[in-house]
């Protein structure tokens, strides 16, 4: 079996508008006054750059550690108060008291008033992700192949860049970043090229970038397989706005057969509260009716199980009093209607033959908790009545793939322990024929990596190497 986890993510907060993001959590989620959430957000970039420092100290590692098994604010704390030299650092020192100061005390809003909805990603763990972001890129593989260990080693592991810039404006000005969208794919390609075809790249669009389209063509130049797309920043898949640079993406993707992933669950790492709805798989049947070989991946099927707040989708400013549920895997197949976004996402593979998904990001499969076990069943159950539908059996064999959504909060420290859960659903009877295609085969087909040569214009020794290995891959 050649196992490939097809969903990750080993970017770090270099390539991240980090003082936007730390200025809208505490706005949205925190809930503070606009000015105190602007001088909280450069406090905070200020302690991830200080925290980012520490990679070379002993106590950056154990810090990292302990973020990890983090779930709260005040957990947080203590891990930087304890497990940071910040008494040998001033500059850290200041840092922490400075953050400290502008962010309110406790894991909840410090007051009582009425609060409106907060982004899905604006919870605790935005800065308890951040912090882990502070592992030099180089770092990362090295962590998700240590947490899966010697003897689960991925043959591939396909990291996916996002650009969060445009969704991070403020009044009108683009974030501050520590590198350039170049740059930050410079970074990955040299990162690749050191593990020597063990990691395989999707470069970042975002169809409000004037130069959008400009950054594919040199991510996949330099040996990027396929592109990466977040309507969650705020934009539709057949967006009228921004409807040349989108089709010029698909009609380009289309015609050379390069793989695009999107994301695909009702919330994520939303920009601004209901964004995450910009991601409803639906959406994507105007583009494949337009593009109808376009190779694609909805990433994360739809999701497990999430609630959002549909009626502020195009007004963040408007509070509304219910969400909306929207169930997902962690419910029974057999009852999702048209509006689930795992039903959408299995109905678009049926229909076009290009199109597929990933199970990343099922992250309360592999988590302590009462619940674990019912969830795990329903998981199997899922599958197997799917894998036996006689419409959507075909599009479980040969178009779903294995995926862990590492770095992402809940999915960082869970490498090995997400890989058993599938293993041990695929021991089914029922599952167990279609296992390799799971793990790897599926994937294979859709990376499409024999075309990789062909765009890539950097030479030399260590780019052959690369393209030779995905060249050799079989399922």
């Amino acid at each position: 079996m050649t196992l490939i986890d097809v969903h990750t993510h080993l970017f770090n907060h270099a390539h991240l508008p980090v003082e936007a993001i730390g200025r809208r959590f505490l706005l949205y989620s925190l809930h503070t006054d606009p000015i105190v959430a602007a001088a909280g957000g450069r406090a905070f970039a200020k302690l991830v750059d200080q925290i980012a420092v520490l990679n070379e100290d002993p106590s950056h590692a154990q810090l990292i550690d302990a973020l990890i098994k983090a779930k709260t604010w005040s957990q947080v704390q203590r891990a930087l108060l304890l497990l940071t030299p910040h008494r040998r650092s001033p500059a850290l020192r200041e840092a922490i008291e400075l953050y400290g100061a502008q962010r309110p005390q406790g894991d909840e809003p410090a007051d009582d008033r009425e609060k409106p909805p907060k982004p899905c990603s604006q919870d605790g763990n935005i800065e308890r992700f951040l912090l882990l972001m502070t592992l030099q890129s180089g770092a990362m593989p090295r962590r998700l192949l240590a947490e899966y260990g010697p003897q689960r080693v991925p043959a591939l592991i396909v990291h996916l860049m996002m650009d969060m810039d445009e969704g991070y404006r403020c009044d009108g000005a683009m974030p501050e970043t520590a590198l350039t969208p170049k740059q930050r794919v410079d970074e990955l390609v040299e990162m690749g090229l050191a593990y020597k075809g063990r990691l395989a790249g999707f470069v970042p669009f975002d169809p409000r970038r004037p130069d959008a389209l400009e950054l594919v063509h040199y991510g996949l130049a330099r040996g990027m397989v396929g592109v990466k797309v977040y309507p969650p920043m705020g934009y539709y898949p057949a967006d009228s706005r921004y409807s040349a640079r989108l089709n010029a993406l698909y009609a380009y993707c289309e015609q050379e057969g390069v793989p695009v992933v999107s994301h695909t669950s009702p919330c994520g790492f939303e920009a601004l509260p209901s964004y995450g709805l910009y991601a409803a798989p639906e959406g994507w049947r105007a583009v494949l009716k337009d593009y109808p070989k376009l190779r694609l991946c909805l990433a994360h099927a739809g999701s497990g199980d999430h609630r959002n707040y549909p009626s502020i989708q195009d007004n963040p400013a408007k509070p509304t009093e219910h969400p909306v549920h929207y169930p997902g895997w962690y419910n029974a197949a057999k009852d999702w209607d048209a509006q689930v976004y795992a039903r959408q996402v299995l109905e678009l593979c049926a229909d076009f033959d290009n199109v597929y998904t990933d199970l990343s990001y099922l992250t309360q499969l592999s988590e302590e908790g009462t619940k674990r076990d019912t969830l795990r069943k329903t998981m199997r159950d899922n599958l197997v009545y799917l894998f036996k539908d006689p419409r959507l059996g075909r599009v479980m064999q040969t178009r779903l793939m294995f995926g862990s959504d590492w770095h992402m909060p809940a999915a960082v420290g869970h490498a090995a322990s997400n890989l058993k859960v599938f293993e041990d659903m695929f021991e089914h009877q029922a599952l167990s024929p279609f296992r390799d295609a799971f793990f790897g085969g599926n994937a294979l087909r859709f990376l499409n990596l024999n075309e990789v040569r062909g765009r890539v214009q950097r030479t030399g020794d260590a780019m052959d190497e690369m393209l030779t290995y995905w060249e050799g891959l079989k399922p």
